[in-house]
């Protein structure tokens, strides 16, 4: 086939195979691919998360880390793909790049799987969706030289809806299984939604064309984030495992994935957590769970099992890690008979990127019988990082007068600014001027976008929104905006009276202004030495 018609082939199994791109956001690709010489690179201790590793090996021996990580202590907007190698068994690491699809806007990158194709090319996966997980999509980059070190990766491309979490499996056939969990299916919470589905590429086009196979169905009363890993078993059938509220549902399929019984309890014990099955170069199955095969643990004890009967029985139990707070197992085996397994460990404390290496006798044994065995390799630590600082949204622009119907309290108490006491606060908090644009609360982005003319000008106690608390060094008033419906029976029983200034919404959460985020002023008469105390949703006002 000649080069122009190949060209044209791929262009037109470009339109069949897979989502138009013409979309915004999710079904665009990635913003920022960020080089780790950059300047605006993301350093590692601005991280204060990271975890949910994938890993893989080039044919020569290069490996490929990949996780995902953020700002911020949570899995969020603000996430980001990570890419890292090394050339020398491990030994030491460098950081290649990360994945943003967005910047600081509402789009992020997540749930990374880095696998070797059957021809030694590696492909990077990464989901991307925003907010939580809405419209996820999963999109890929390829490098066809893996075992350098400047491998030269391919622009960004898509794949298929959904997020996979667990590496593709190569049938004997030839054919590529991906297993993809339908997000869009698991928010809906819709009973009949197949979540765990399973996406092929024929062996005549492997990697050119993606196109969804069939898909299990996950109970809605078990489903949870499948991250569903799939096995061709020795007769032909194939072998789905998914993760489930209970621990590990299984699924059977015996006409290459088109069909799917659904998904129930598997004999396998194990907590609500990503494992790993993988099939090794002796034709046996490896398996890396938490705890004994028997045995429902926590997220600690990440051990290493063997099966000879395609899953029916399990022996050995080579432990990899005995400390808690050790999950998401992902790994390869390299032609040498060396595994590599990678995982995280306290994604929010010591945010560790670990890797163990050992090969099938020691997992068949249950103790260390190679000299291949390292254990708690780290790739990666950030304990102690620079603290956070959230970008401030810019003020939204006020609501029209007539938008929203608000109490004018006319009725109520006139406000008396004539004696204000002198406030301080006890909790922390800081002083700041009450204006358009300033933070409101200390551990929330939401900034003040409306104020009533009478508060202009004043100052006001930025605390933690949970809850407020200062001292009145001076006879004389105190005045607190407080949310009404959530904090107004708080504020009377404690001697407080509402003020004749009318309902406002001082913030506007993502833009939008809520009618349930009314507030009003209250005020009380206090003396020295009284406490001010409340709690969610309350500002006090200072002069």
């Amino acid at each position: 086939m000649t080069v122009q018609k190949q060209a044209f082939v791929i262009a037109l199994l470009a339109i069949f195979c897979s989502v138009q791109l013409a979309g915004a956001g999710v079904l665009r690709p990635p913003e920022k691919i960020i080089k780790a010489s950059s300047e605006d690179y993301p350093s590692l201790k601005t991280r204060h998360f990271q975890g949910i590793p994938s890993i893989a090996v080039s044919p020569e021996g290069r490996i490929w880390v990949t996780w995902y990580a953020g700002p911020t202590p949570a899995e969020d907007e603000n996430n980001y793909a990570v890419l890292a190698t090394s050339g020398d068994d491990g030994s030491t690491w460098e950081e290649v790049m990360v994945v943003d699809p967005d910047g600081p806007g509402q789009l992020r990158a997540y749930d990374p799987q880095i696998w070797t194709d059957p021809d030694g090319k590696v492909w990077w996966f990464w989901a991307q969706a925003k907010a939580y997980g809405e419209r996820a999509q999963t999109w890929a980059m390829t490098a066809e030289n893996p075992d350098d070190e400047q491998a030269d990766w391919s622009e960004p491309f898509h794949i298929a809806g959904g997020v996979l979490l667990g590496k593709p499996t190569v049938l004997n056939n030839g054919d590529w299984l991906m297993p993809i969990s339908d997000w869009a299916g698991r928010i809906s919470r819709s009973p009949n939604a197949a979540t765990a589905a399973v996406y092929i590429s024929k062996s005549k086009w492997a990697g050119q064309c993606f196109r969804l196979q069939g898909a299990a169905l996950v109970p809605l009363k078990d489903r949870k984030f499948d991250e569903h890993m799939i096995v061709e078993r020795k007769d032909g059938s194939l072998w789905l495992l998914a993760r489930t509220k209970y621990g590990i549902g299984e699924s059977f399929s015996n006409d290459d994935g088109e069909t799917w019984s659904d998904v129930s309890k598997s004999d396998i014990k194990h907590t609500s957590s990503r494992f790993f099955i993988r099939r090794l170069n002796s034709g046996n199955l490896l398996l890396v769970k938490h705890g004994p095969i028997n045995e429902k643990t926590g997220r600690e004890r990440l051990m290493a099992f063997i099966s000879k009967d395609d899953g029916k029985t399990w022996q050995g139990g080579l432990m990899l890690d005995e400390r808690k707070k050790v999950s998401y197992p992902d790994g390869q085996q390299s032609p040498d008979g060396k595994i590599y397994i990678t995982y995280d460990r306290d994604r929010y404390g010591e945010k560790e990127i670990l890797m163990a290496v050992f090969t099938e006798k020691d997992a068949l044994a249950g103790k260390t019988v190679s000299d291949d065995v390292r254990l708690k390799v780290l790739i990666s630590k950030n304990p102690s990082p620079l603290p956070f600082e959230p970008a401030l949204p810019e003020p939204t622009a006020p609501y029209k007068a007539n938008k929203f119907d608000f109490d004018d309290n006319s009725s109520e108490s006139r406000i008396n600014f004539s004696r204000p006491a002198e406030i301080k606060p006890q909790d922390g908090g800081d002083i700041d001027n009450l204006e358009i644009g300033a933070r409101i609360w200390s551990n929330r982005k939401y900034v003040f976008c409306v104020l009533p003319e009478e508060l202009k000008g004043k100052k006001f106690i930025r605390s933690k929104i949970e809850k407020s608390k200062a001292k009145a060094e001076s006879d004389g008033y105190v005045y607190v905006i407080g949310k009404q419906k959530a904090i107004e029976d708080e504020l009377l029983k404690q001697g407080f009276e509402k003020t004749s200034i009318p309902q406002f919404i001082p913030f506007a959460p993502k833009g939008s202004y809520l009618r349930y985020d009314a507030v009003s002023v209250y005020q009380k008469y206090v003396k020295k030495g009284d406490i001010i105390e409340y709690g969610k949703w309350g500002i006090t006002v200072v002069e």
